[in-house]
């Protein structure tokens, strides 16, 4: 019977060696590319105190955007502008993936006020069948965003499922809705909230489910909310699959809520 031979262990000062030259390489690479607050670029920093004091407190963000239909609540960070912007726009164009364990931690605070205001209490009823698991959606992103480089969604789903859990809603993340072409027609909704001509029409990529949702409650996720217009397609078409949007979680609003929408100067990039 053949037998088989360990692999000598390196010696211990090898070992060390090693250890310090991947210490002084990453040392290396920090003073070439120099760490620099997303906010603000203080140095040596993710994000400093300032900025991420920017980070909430945790509002609805509802009121912000025209095309939401009525009484869907939109939970984030705050408004779109300064320290928020800048840190946003870090991570989503930036490459800044050292904000990512940043802004899970956030998106856990904005679950805790949804909760604590009220938002529902472990078992959620949709129609007439309890729910016992919620699902959380993320937003379907153009295929470029990926192709790009540009985190996922999926990132933040995966922070506000976790909280949900943490909180006592069994949930789990589920890619159940896709991009799909484009369309002309409007699907704003919601008792005249974008009625004429302006941001809710236009063409649009098309949301399609991807899997049946019945009787699921659903938690959408995205990034930046501005007119509202993907959130309600999210929420048509989670409705198509029997589901229920229970309500969204995102970064942050272009508009200030109980006020008009107000577009970024930087146009969104998905």
């Amino acid at each position: 019977m053949p037998t088989t031979r360990a692999r000598p262990r390196p010696p211990d000062g090898l070992r060390v060696a090693t250890a310090a030259a991947g210490a002084l390489a990453a040392e290396v690479a920090r003073l070439l590319v120099p760490l620099a607050c997303a906010g603000c670029d203080a140095w040596d920093v993710t994000l400093c105190r300032r900025c991420r004091s920017a980070l909430g407190p945790p509002r609805r963000l509802d009121g912000a955007a025209p095309a939401l239909p009525d009484g869907l609540p939109v939970w984030g960070l705050g408004v779109y502008r300064e320290e928020l912007r800048r840190t946003v726009l870090a991570w989503k164009l930036g490459g800044r993936r050292d904000l990512d364990p940043v802004l899970s931690a956030a998106l856990a605070g904005v679950v805790d006020a949804w909760l604590d205001a009220g938002g529902w209490s472990g078992t959620t009823s949709v129609g007439r069948a309890p729910v016992e698991e919620v699902w959380v959606v993320p937003a379907p992103s153009r295929v470029g965003r990926a192709l790009r480089g540009r985190p996922s969604v999926t990132g933040l789903a995966d922070a506000v499922a976790r909280r949900l859990a943490e909180r006592g809603t069994p949930s789990r993340v589920v890619t159940a809705l896709a991009s799909r072409g484009r369309s002309t027609h409007h699907v704003g909704g919601g008792s005249g909230r974008a009625t004429g001509p302006g941001p809710g029409r236009g063409r649009h990529a098309r949301v399609v489910p991807l899997l049946e949702m019945a009787v699921r409650g659903i938690v959408l996720v995205d990034d930046v909310l501005t007119t509202g217009e993907t959130l309600a397609r999210c929420r048509s078409a989670v409705a198509r699959a029997g589901g229920e949007v229970l309500g969204a979680v995102v970064l942050a609003a272009a508009g200030s809520p109980g006020g008009p929408s107000r577009m970024p100067s930087r146009p969104r990039v998905d």
